[in-house]
């Protein structure tokens, strides 16, 4: 070993606490700043985040009110700008490439959420009202689509999957049950998104996102890219996307009404609304629910969303 290298070694070593230092070194420092700084020290920083994370989910649910109520405002507010701090706060924590993977995987659980909604999966569960296994839930869903029968491999897969992302909850005789998460996929729930889910993440949204790639030559949307024509071209021609299409845009009304009529009071000294651009009306509708008396509104769209609305 060289003198220099020799000599380097030496010196860290030496450097080095004593391994059993003597008894009147071990006094402990009762202090709040020395106990704050060994609770800081033993949990990790994301163990602080999630701790303060569950504190805005319990401010959420106090905050959030049943779904033909408005919300309690300020706190609601509160808990949204919470809420985009933490969510700030866990994207400087989390790993660079953790990201970058999380993201490009987001559409895999977008996709089983998809096939969980197209095939009713969520009604079937609900309906029961108790677990049912793989084969039980092919039954229910071959019963409704006749000779159109799905492949029981592949369905176990897609309910495994659907498991890991927590839409649904498996227990140890593999049968599946509802989350809190998809209970917003049943259509009777009050504030379903179903239709959201499959006006957003359905097979027609993914085939205009993968044409991104071919649109920024273009310089055309991608769903004319797609399609060779345009959204509302299409819409005349294609009926189930119609009803998709109008059903999903509802579903994002009736969600944010409740949000938009408490941050906007001036709504109760109108005697007459009119929404312009409305869909098939549900916002409007929602307000005039609200209201109840002493207020009419006009529904103004093109007329073939206007006869999709009755």
């Amino acid at each position: 070993m060289s003198a220099p290298f020799a000599k380097a070694a030496t010196m860290s070593a030496e450097s080095l606490p004593e391994s059993n230092p003597p008894a009147h070194k071990l006094k402990e420092d009762r202090s709040p700043a020395a106990i704050l700084k060994l609770i800081l020290s033993k949990f990790h920083i994301s163990y602080i985040f999630l701790v303060l994370g569950g504190f805005a989910i319990l401010l959420g649910y106090v905050s959030i009110a049943p779904p033909t109520d408005l919300p309690n405002w300020p706190l609601y507010k509160l808990n949204s700008r919470t809420w985009q701090m933490f969510e700030q706060w866990g994207q400087h924590v989390k790993p660079h490439h953790m990201r970058i993977i999380t993201t490009t995987l987001q559409h895999i659980e977008s996709r089983a959420m998809y096939i969980l909604t197209y095939l009713n999966v969520p009604d079937y569960l609900h309906e029961a009202g108790e677990p049912l296994s793989c084969e039980d839930i092919k039954s229910k869903i071959d019963s409704r689509r006749g000779l159109d029968r799905v492949n029981l491999a592949f369905l176990c897969r897609i309910l495994h999957a659907s498991s890991h992302f927590g839409l649904l909850s498996s227990n140890s005789e593999d049968k599946y049950s509802l989350t809190p998460i998809s209970e917003y996929l049943v259509s009777s729930h009050p504030k379903s998104l179903k239709h959201y889910v499959m006006l957003y993440s359905g097979d027609e949204a993914l085939v205009i996102s993968t044409s991104l790639s071919r649109s920024i030559f273009s310089g055309e949307s991608g769903f004319k890219v797609t399609y060779r024509t345009e959204l509302q071209d299409h819409l005349k021609e294609d009926q189930y996307f119609r009803d998709v299409y109008d059903a999903g845009l509802g579903d994002g009304s009736k969600l944010h009404a409740p949000a938009i009529i408490a941050d906007y009071p001036l709504f109760a000294s109108c005697r007459h609304i009119c929404d312009i651009g409305g869909g098939v009306g549900r916002f409007l509708y929602e307000v005039l629910q609200y209201y109840l008396h002493g207020m009419n509104g006009t529904n103004f769209d093109l007329p073939d969303v206007i006869f999709n609305s009755k």
